[in-house]
Protein backbone atom coordinates (compact mmCIF):
# COMPACT_ATOMS: atom_id res chain seq x y z
CA UNK A 1 0.00 0.00 0.00
CA UNK A 2 2.81 2.41 0.85
CA UNK A 3 4.28 1.92 -2.62
CA UNK A 4 0.94 2.75 -4.22
CA UNK A 5 0.58 5.79 -1.98
CA UNK A 6 4.05 6.97 -2.95
CA UNK A 7 3.24 6.58 -6.64
CA UNK A 8 -0.05 8.40 -6.15
CA UNK A 9 1.63 11.25 -4.27
CA UNK A 10 4.32 11.51 -6.93
CA UNK A 11 1.78 11.64 -9.76
CA UNK A 12 -0.32 14.14 -7.83
CA UNK A 13 2.75 16.23 -7.12
CA UNK A 14 3.79 16.29 -10.78
CA UNK A 15 0.30 17.37 -11.82
CA UNK A 16 0.09 20.06 -9.14
CA UNK A 17 3.61 21.28 -9.97
CA UNK A 18 2.79 21.49 -13.67
CA UNK A 19 -0.40 23.41 -12.92
CA UNK A 20 1.54 25.77 -10.66
CA UNK A 21 4.01 26.52 -13.44
CA UNK A 22 1.27 27.12 -16.00
CA UNK A 23 -0.60 29.51 -13.71
CA UNK A 24 2.44 31.50 -12.60
CA UNK A 25 4.15 31.66 -16.00
CA UNK A 26 0.94 32.53 -17.86
CA UNK A 27 -0.75 34.85 -15.40
CA UNK A 28 2.00 35.94 -13.01
CA UNK A 29 3.46 38.52 -15.37
CA UNK A 30 0.13 39.76 -16.75
CA UNK A 31 -0.41 42.59 -14.22
CA UNK A 32 3.16 43.80 -14.81
CA UNK A 33 2.85 43.54 -18.59
CA UNK A 34 -0.52 45.31 -18.50
CA UNK A 35 1.02 48.09 -16.42
CA UNK A 36 3.95 48.40 -18.82
CA UNK A 37 1.69 48.49 -21.87
CA UNK A 38 -0.46 51.20 -20.26
CA UNK A 39 2.65 53.42 -20.23
CA UNK A 40 3.39 52.92 -23.91
CA UNK A 41 3.58 56.24 -25.65
CA UNK A 42 0.47 57.13 -27.62
CA UNK A 43 1.23 58.38 -31.11
CA UNK A 44 -0.83 61.11 -32.73
CA UNK A 45 -2.04 60.71 -36.33
CA UNK A 46 0.64 63.20 -37.35
CA UNK A 47 3.38 61.22 -35.59
CA UNK A 48 2.13 57.98 -37.15
CA UNK A 49 2.35 59.58 -40.58
CA UNK A 50 5.93 60.71 -39.91
CA UNK A 51 6.87 57.25 -38.64
CA UNK A 52 5.33 55.59 -41.70
CA UNK A 53 7.53 57.61 -44.06
CA UNK A 54 10.56 57.25 -41.79
CA UNK A 55 10.16 53.47 -41.70
CA UNK A 56 10.30 53.30 -45.50
CA UNK A 57 13.39 55.54 -45.60
CA UNK A 58 15.09 53.44 -42.91
CA UNK A 59 14.39 50.26 -44.85
CA UNK A 60 15.82 51.80 -48.03
CA UNK A 61 18.99 52.84 -46.18
CA UNK A 62 19.43 49.59 -44.30
CA UNK A 63 20.65 47.41 -47.17
CA UNK A 64 18.07 44.76 -46.23
CA UNK A 65 16.46 44.83 -49.67
CA UNK A 66 19.68 43.44 -51.14
CA UNK A 67 19.38 40.55 -48.66
CA UNK A 68 15.88 39.72 -49.91
CA UNK A 69 14.01 41.31 -47.02
CA UNK A 70 10.74 43.05 -47.87
CA UNK A 71 8.09 44.99 -45.98
CA UNK A 72 4.53 43.77 -46.47
CA UNK A 73 1.95 46.43 -45.65
CA UNK A 74 -1.07 44.46 -44.45
CA UNK A 75 -4.31 46.17 -43.45
CA UNK A 76 -8.06 45.37 -43.23
CA UNK A 77 -8.55 46.16 -46.93
CA UNK A 78 -5.88 43.83 -48.32
CA UNK A 79 -5.32 41.31 -45.52
CA UNK A 80 -6.68 38.25 -47.35
CA UNK A 81 -4.64 38.87 -50.53
CA UNK A 82 -1.49 39.83 -48.60
CA UNK A 83 -1.76 36.83 -46.30
CA UNK A 84 -2.31 34.45 -49.22
CA UNK A 85 0.90 35.68 -50.90
CA UNK A 86 2.76 35.44 -47.59
CA UNK A 87 1.70 31.82 -46.98
CA UNK A 88 2.42 30.78 -50.57
CA UNK A 89 5.97 32.11 -50.27
CA UNK A 90 6.56 30.19 -47.04
CA UNK A 91 5.05 27.04 -48.55
CA UNK A 92 7.32 27.25 -51.62
CA UNK A 93 10.46 27.88 -49.57
CA UNK A 94 9.77 25.00 -47.19
CA UNK A 95 8.76 22.63 -49.98
CA UNK A 96 11.91 23.42 -51.98
CA UNK A 97 14.06 22.94 -48.87
CA UNK A 98 12.53 19.52 -48.13
CA UNK A 99 12.86 18.34 -51.72
CA UNK A 100 16.52 19.40 -51.93
CA UNK A 101 17.81 18.44 -48.49
CA UNK A 102 15.43 15.77 -47.18
CA UNK A 103 14.56 14.24 -50.56
CA UNK A 104 11.28 12.43 -49.81
CA UNK A 105 10.80 9.14 -51.67
CA UNK A 106 7.47 10.09 -53.24
CA UNK A 107 6.36 13.24 -55.03
CA UNK A 108 3.20 13.81 -53.02
CA UNK A 109 2.30 17.37 -52.13
CA UNK A 110 4.10 18.36 -48.93
CA UNK A 111 1.42 19.92 -46.77
CA UNK A 112 3.14 22.16 -44.22
CA UNK A 113 1.09 25.35 -44.29
CA UNK A 114 -2.15 24.09 -45.80
CA UNK A 115 -5.38 25.63 -44.59
CA UNK A 116 -6.09 22.61 -42.38
CA UNK A 117 -2.75 22.85 -40.51
CA UNK A 118 -2.09 24.49 -37.14
CA UNK A 119 0.80 26.41 -38.72
CA UNK A 120 -1.61 28.08 -41.16
CA UNK A 121 -4.12 28.87 -38.41
CA UNK A 122 -1.47 30.40 -36.15
CA UNK A 123 -0.02 32.49 -38.97
CA UNK A 124 -3.53 33.64 -39.88
CA UNK A 125 -4.17 34.67 -36.29
CA UNK A 126 -0.95 36.71 -36.21
CA UNK A 127 -1.70 38.27 -39.61
CA UNK A 128 -5.18 39.33 -38.50
CA UNK A 129 -3.63 41.05 -35.49
CA UNK A 130 -1.15 42.80 -37.77
CA UNK A 131 -3.89 43.96 -40.13
CA UNK A 132 -5.81 45.37 -37.16
CA UNK A 133 -2.77 47.45 -36.18
CA UNK A 134 -2.13 45.51 -32.97
CA UNK A 135 1.06 43.67 -33.85
CA UNK A 136 3.93 43.37 -36.33
CA UNK A 137 6.47 40.64 -36.95
CA UNK A 138 9.46 39.68 -39.05
CA UNK A 139 9.26 36.15 -40.47
CA UNK A 140 12.75 34.68 -40.79
CA UNK A 141 11.90 32.04 -43.40
CA UNK A 142 10.07 34.29 -45.85
CA UNK A 143 12.22 37.35 -44.97
CA UNK A 144 9.06 39.44 -44.80
CA UNK A 145 8.16 42.11 -42.27
CA UNK A 146 4.38 42.14 -41.87
CA UNK A 147 3.05 45.42 -40.56
CA UNK A 148 0.16 47.84 -40.81
CA UNK A 149 2.32 50.80 -41.79
CA UNK A 150 -0.35 53.41 -41.17
CA UNK A 151 -1.21 52.33 -37.63
CA UNK A 152 1.82 50.47 -36.28
CA UNK A 153 4.95 51.86 -37.94
CA UNK A 154 6.57 52.61 -34.58
CA UNK A 155 7.05 48.83 -34.14
CA UNK A 156 8.56 48.50 -37.60
CA UNK A 157 11.97 49.79 -36.53
CA UNK A 158 12.28 47.02 -33.94
CA UNK A 159 11.23 44.44 -36.55
CA UNK A 160 13.81 45.82 -38.98
CA UNK A 161 16.25 45.25 -36.13
CA UNK A 162 15.28 41.56 -36.13
CA UNK A 163 15.87 41.47 -39.88
CA UNK A 164 19.31 43.02 -39.40
CA UNK A 165 20.12 40.42 -36.73
CA UNK A 166 19.09 37.62 -39.09
CA UNK A 167 20.76 38.84 -42.27
CA UNK A 168 23.65 41.23 -41.72
CA UNK A 169 26.00 39.40 -39.36
CA UNK A 170 26.71 35.67 -38.83
CA UNK A 171 26.97 36.07 -35.06
CA UNK A 172 23.67 37.87 -34.65
CA UNK A 173 22.15 35.42 -37.13
CA UNK A 174 23.23 32.60 -34.80
CA UNK A 175 21.63 34.44 -31.89
CA UNK A 176 18.46 35.10 -33.91
CA UNK A 177 18.01 31.39 -34.65
CA UNK A 178 19.62 30.03 -31.50
CA UNK A 179 17.26 31.82 -29.11
CA UNK A 180 14.54 29.35 -30.08
CA UNK A 181 16.74 26.36 -29.27
CA UNK A 182 17.67 27.79 -25.89
CA UNK A 183 14.03 28.64 -25.15
CA UNK A 184 13.20 24.98 -25.76
CA UNK A 185 15.46 24.13 -22.81
CA UNK A 186 12.99 25.84 -20.46
CA UNK A 187 10.25 23.16 -20.71
CA UNK A 188 12.94 20.45 -20.75
CA UNK A 189 14.37 21.78 -17.48
CA UNK A 190 10.88 21.93 -15.98
CA UNK A 191 10.18 18.31 -16.94
CA UNK A 192 13.48 17.20 -15.38
CA UNK A 193 12.70 19.18 -12.23
CA UNK A 194 9.29 17.58 -11.88
CA UNK A 195 10.26 14.01 -12.73
CA UNK A 196 13.57 13.82 -10.85
CA UNK A 197 13.18 12.53 -7.31
CA UNK A 198 14.56 14.76 -4.58
CA UNK A 199 17.69 13.21 -3.11
CA UNK A 200 17.86 12.53 0.63
CA UNK A 201 20.05 15.04 2.44
CA UNK A 202 23.71 14.12 2.11
CA UNK A 203 23.30 11.74 -0.86
CA UNK A 204 25.68 12.48 -3.72
CA UNK A 205 24.93 12.13 -7.48
CA UNK A 206 26.03 8.74 -8.87
CA UNK A 207 27.27 9.75 -12.33
CA UNK A 208 27.52 12.64 -14.79
CA UNK A 209 23.89 12.44 -15.94
CA UNK A 210 22.71 12.22 -12.35
CA UNK A 211 24.76 15.36 -11.59
CA UNK A 212 23.16 17.22 -14.51
CA UNK A 213 19.64 16.16 -13.53
CA UNK A 214 20.23 16.98 -9.85
CA UNK A 215 21.68 20.39 -10.69
CA UNK A 216 18.73 21.11 -13.01
CA UNK A 217 16.23 20.11 -10.35
CA UNK A 218 17.94 22.06 -7.56
CA UNK A 219 18.23 25.17 -9.76
CA UNK A 220 15.18 24.73 -11.98
CA UNK A 221 13.95 28.31 -11.75
CA UNK A 222 17.38 29.71 -12.57
CA UNK A 223 17.87 27.30 -15.48
CA UNK A 224 14.47 28.20 -16.95
CA UNK A 225 15.22 31.93 -16.67
CA UNK A 226 18.70 31.48 -18.19
CA UNK A 227 17.16 29.60 -21.12
CA UNK A 228 15.32 32.83 -21.93
CA UNK A 229 18.40 35.09 -21.75
CA UNK A 230 19.25 34.64 -25.48
CA UNK A 231 15.69 35.76 -26.28
CA UNK A 232 16.12 38.84 -24.08
CA UNK A 233 19.47 39.55 -25.73
CA UNK A 234 18.14 39.19 -29.28
CA UNK A 235 15.09 41.33 -28.55
CA UNK A 236 17.25 44.02 -26.98
CA UNK A 237 19.69 43.94 -29.90
CA UNK A 238 16.79 44.26 -32.37
CA UNK A 239 15.66 47.43 -30.59
CA UNK A 240 19.22 48.81 -30.59
CA UNK A 241 19.62 48.17 -34.32
CA UNK A 242 16.19 49.63 -35.01
CA UNK A 243 17.08 52.71 -32.94
CA UNK A 244 20.24 53.22 -35.01
CA UNK A 245 18.13 53.23 -38.18
CA UNK A 246 15.54 55.57 -36.69
CA UNK A 247 18.21 57.98 -35.45
CA UNK A 248 19.01 59.10 -38.97
CA UNK A 249 15.40 59.75 -40.00
CA UNK A 250 13.58 61.01 -36.88
CA UNK A 251 13.77 64.22 -34.89
CA UNK A 252 15.03 63.90 -31.29
CA UNK A 253 11.63 64.18 -29.57
CA UNK A 254 10.00 61.44 -31.64
CA UNK A 255 13.15 59.32 -31.45
CA UNK A 256 13.06 59.54 -27.65
CA UNK A 257 9.41 58.52 -27.65
CA UNK A 258 10.21 55.53 -29.87
CA UNK A 259 13.10 54.50 -27.60
CA UNK A 260 10.76 54.57 -24.59
CA UNK A 261 8.27 52.35 -26.39
CA UNK A 262 10.97 49.82 -27.30
CA UNK A 263 12.36 49.80 -23.75
CA UNK A 264 8.91 49.14 -22.30
CA UNK A 265 8.29 46.41 -24.88
CA UNK A 266 11.56 44.72 -23.85
CA UNK A 267 10.33 44.92 -20.27
CA UNK A 268 7.39 42.67 -21.15
CA UNK A 269 9.81 39.95 -22.29
CA UNK A 270 11.82 40.34 -19.08
CA UNK A 271 8.69 40.11 -16.95
CA UNK A 272 7.63 36.94 -18.77
CA UNK A 273 11.08 35.36 -18.30
CA UNK A 274 11.00 36.15 -14.58
CA UNK A 275 7.51 34.68 -14.26
CA UNK A 276 8.67 31.51 -16.00
CA UNK A 277 11.65 31.19 -13.64
CA UNK A 278 9.55 31.81 -10.53
CA UNK A 279 6.87 29.42 -11.81
CA UNK A 280 9.43 26.65 -12.40
CA UNK A 281 10.93 27.13 -8.93
CA UNK A 282 7.52 26.95 -7.26
CA UNK A 283 6.46 23.99 -9.42
CA UNK A 284 9.37 21.86 -8.20
CA UNK A 285 8.75 22.86 -4.58
CA UNK A 286 5.06 21.98 -4.83
CA UNK A 287 5.80 18.64 -6.47
CA UNK A 288 8.39 17.68 -3.87
CA UNK A 289 6.19 18.71 -0.95
CA UNK A 290 3.30 16.56 -2.18
CA UNK A 291 5.46 13.63 -3.33
CA UNK A 292 7.16 13.42 0.08
CA UNK A 293 3.87 13.37 1.94
CA UNK A 294 3.70 9.85 3.39
CA UNK A 295 0.25 10.21 4.84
Amino acid sequence: MSGNNNNYNTALGIGAGGATYLCVSKYGAKPVIKGIMSKWADYTPGEKSVLEGALTRSYNKSGLAAKGVEIVDINPANKDVAFDKFVKKIDKLLTDFIKVYIKPKDNKKINIVGKDTNVYKNLKKFANGVAAGKNAFYHTISKQLLINKKEFSFAGFHELGHAINANMNPWTNALHWGRHGFAFLAPVALVVGLLKEKKPEGEKPKNFMDKVETFTKDNCGKVVFMAMVPTLAEEGLASINGHKLAKSVLKPDLLKKLAKTNALAWGTYFASAVAMGVGANLAVKVKDRIAQNKN
